[in-house]
């Protein structure tokens, strides 16, 4: 509303309402990110324009909150008289008009039409977008019936594991089973041949006259010898043969400084006595006595050689052994079997083995042994050069 003193008619003070209008479209234009570079040239040209317009028509002196014509309560500012010029209000609502033809011819006449979108574009935009909805459930159908059938096959690959290691059990058992019969038949037969032997010693002696006498196990040759006096001499020789070579094994850890031992019953002395493991060298182990050495770990102390095991011949330099005794072709090869582990699937005994292993013995426990006899003397002698040899060695 116009002051009392003023000379502007109220009708001439019309608020110029198109100026503000374009005036803002055109700032967001230029402040909106999402706007186009081509938005943004066309928002500045028209700034430009209509600075040219609006400066134009006023005086240059003037402050310059009277160069605005867009805020109504400014509006009748500007139409007071001026030392250098003498325009009122509605001529400058009427350059407001013009400013806001010519602006939208020159928008029409660049293609612009601002951020909105058209309806066919929408539709496209709602089409394309149901599309990729029903996209993304076909896509998470997949992955579900995809997922149920992987589980569904582990869950078929460990059904057919454990039938699987069930079979293997089996076979485990069925061969566990056939090395019995087989030990079994193996022991009979070396039984048969013993007896074989004795019976053709007795025959041979019954032939010359002699008394068979009662039979036995044991195998008993008469060696004829001719002596440095001439003469001629017969001995009694026990054993298989001149071949007749056994093996005697001492494990000992090397980390927990403890030796296996183990515990049977002796027939000869009719009792149990504590030996180091032994057995007779035949053609099942392989070849060597070496390899007779780790057949009989593994039958009689259930031990077999790891990844740091080793075997130390205790008699590498003794050709053929060592002799059981004056009358006996019997030969002893030690052995030393350091840092063997536990056998899960060990070699079946004997039918006649009863053994007890004992792993957890000293180097003192084990000279208490031998000094207490219960020991026999193949042995005493082959520990007692073990407890050497670790001595030597720095392992005890």
């Amino acid at each position: 509303k116009p002051e009392a003193d003023s000379h502007i008619p109220t009708a001439d003070c019309r608020p110029a309402t198109a100026g503000p209008s374009i005036l803002s479209y055109l700032v967001l234009n230029l402040t909106d990110h999402t706007s186009q570079p081509k938005q943004r040239l066309v928002a500045v040209a028209c700034l430009a324009t209509l600075g040219a317009v609006y400066h134009k028509g006023h005086d240059s002196n003037a402050p310059m909150e009277q160069w605005s014509p867009f805020a109504p309560s400014r509006s009748r500012i500007i139409g007071k008289t001026s030392s250098s010029t003498n325009m009122r209000c509605r001529p400058l609502v009427g350059d407001s008009r013009l400013l806001a033809v010519v602006l939208s011819a020159l928008l029409i006449c660049l293609g612009f039409r601002g951020t909105y979108v058209s309806t066919e574009k929408a539709g496209e935009l709602y089409r394309a977008s149901s599309n990729a909805g029903a996209d993304s459930e076909a896509l998470k159908s997949a992955s579900d019936q995809a997922s149920k059938e992987s589980t569904e096959a582990t869950d078929r690959a460990a059904r057919a594991a454990s039938d699987l290691v069930d079979t293997l059990d089996a076979a485990r058992e069925a061969a566990d089973s056939l090395r019995r019969v087989a030990a079994a038949a193996a022991h009979k037969k070396r039984v048969a041949d013993r007896a074989a032997a004795v019976a053709a010693t007795a025959a041979a002696a019954k032939k010359k006259g002699g008394d068979e006498g009662p039979t036995a196990i044991a195998t008993v040759r008469e060696r004829t010898v001719a002596l440095e006096d001439g003469t001629e001499a017969s001995f009694s020789v026990f054993g298989r043969s001149d071949e007749d070579v056994s093996v005697f094994v001492l494990p000992y850890d090397t980390q927990r400084k403890r030796f296996s031992l183990i515990e049977e019953f002796h027939p000869g002395p009719n009792r149990k006595m504590i030996g180091l493991v032994a057995g007779m060298y035949e053609a099942k182990h392989g070849g060597s006595p070496q390899k007779a050495a780790v057949w009989e770990l593994s039958e009689e102390a259930q031990l077999k050689l790891g990844d740091d095991s080793r075997i130390v011949p205790l008699a590498s330099k003794a050709k053929g052994g060592f002799s059981q005794d004056k009358y006996s072709s019997a030969h002893f090869r030690p052995f030393l079997a350091l840092d063997c582990i536990t056998d899960d699937r060990p070699r079946p005994r004997d039918r006649e083995e009863s053994i007890k292993v004992h792993s957890d013995i000293s180097a003192d426990e084990l000279r208490g042994m031998i000094g207490e006899g219960k020991l026999n003397i193949p042995s005493t002698a082959f520990a007692v050069m073990g407890l050497k040899w670790l001595e030597d060695n720095d392992l005890l």
